[in-house]
């Protein structure tokens, strides 16, 4: 596998980790809120088949259609059970996905702090260079410009140019010392930096590779966990379908009216009747 403590010493490097990480440690983040939301969603959700389960205890229909309607009311017992239990799965999911990002944050915290300070410091003395060789730089101009004074100067003029000329060097010999102190600074501070940014860097590396292997074992969880619900959704809809399918209503009719019919003629005409003798 790639490391990262190989493939950013660039100036920018820190920077792109940095940025990698943090977003890494939202994502990790926002699948334990993702989990406890959906198990609260799940809960809210059996609940509310439960109080419509209660409310259709009482339904009956016709033959063929009352039986879809005892099976739907089974299974929606069924599928409250199964979203219950689904819910508490993706709590426990949650909670194991909640420790692992609140343990790596602190870690990575850690080290970040720890590369940002060696970044920091290697900066500061690289900065220190580049001030000292601008102002060397600057330094040789004024004594090159200095001698040729000197050499065009005659007369009253050129004890002037001399002095000017001995304090330009001197000026030179100065920022010549201060130049190669802040390289040697640098040079001195490089190898204990590189090895600190690597063990920072290889630390980093394993809060990432842990964080996404949580990542991965959340999601495999929540899978898992809704296996049975994917398996009752289908063996319910094929029920349904077969149910549904084989529904008669109008010989459900036909059944109803022999089975509960209360004369199949209508009654006779009504004829006055006089009182009877007394």
């Amino acid at each position: 596998m790639s490391k990262i403590s190989g493939n950013f010493w660039a100036d920018n490097g820190y920077t792109i980790v940095e940025e990698h990480l943090k977003k890494g440690s939202k994502a990790i983040d926002m699948l334990s809120s993702y989990l406890s939301e959906r198990a609260k969603v799940e809960e809210e959700y059996a609940k509310s088949l439960q109080k419509l389960l209660k409310k259709t205890e009482a339904i009956a229909d016709v033959g063929s259609l009352d039986k879809i309607w005892q099976k739907a009311r089974s299974e929606m017992e069924n599928e409250c059970n199964l979203r219950t239990a689904f819910a508490q799965e993706l709590k426990t999911a949650g909670k194991s996905v909640t420790d692992v990002a609140s343990e790596l944050k602190k870690t990575r915290k850690k080290h970040l702090s720890d590369a940002q300070s060696q970044k920091k410091e290697y900066d500061s003395l690289n900065s220190n260079i580049g001030k000292a060789q601008t102002k060397y730089n600057k330094a040789c101009a004024e004594a090159d410009k200095a001698d040729q004074e000197v050499k065009t100067s005659e007369g009253k003029n050129l004890p002037k140019a001399q002095q000017k000329q001995q304090k330009a060097q001197q000026e030179k010999s100065k920022s010549e010392q201060e130049y190669t102190a802040a390289v040697q600074k640098l040079t001195q501070f490089q190898p204990t930096w590189e090895d600190k940014m690597t063990v920072a860097y290889d630390a980093l590396q394993d809060v990432e590779v842990r964080r996404m292997d949580t990542v991965k074992s959340g999601w495999e969880q929540f899978e898992k966990a809704m296996r049975p619900l994917n398996n009752y959704v289908e063996s319910f809809t094929k029920s349904v379908n077969s149910l549904v399918s084989s529904a008669n209503p109008r010989q459900d009719l036909n059944d109803w009216i022999a089975a509960n019919k209360s004369g199949t003629a209508p009654p006779a005409l009504p004829v006055f009747q006089p009182p009877a003798a007394s």
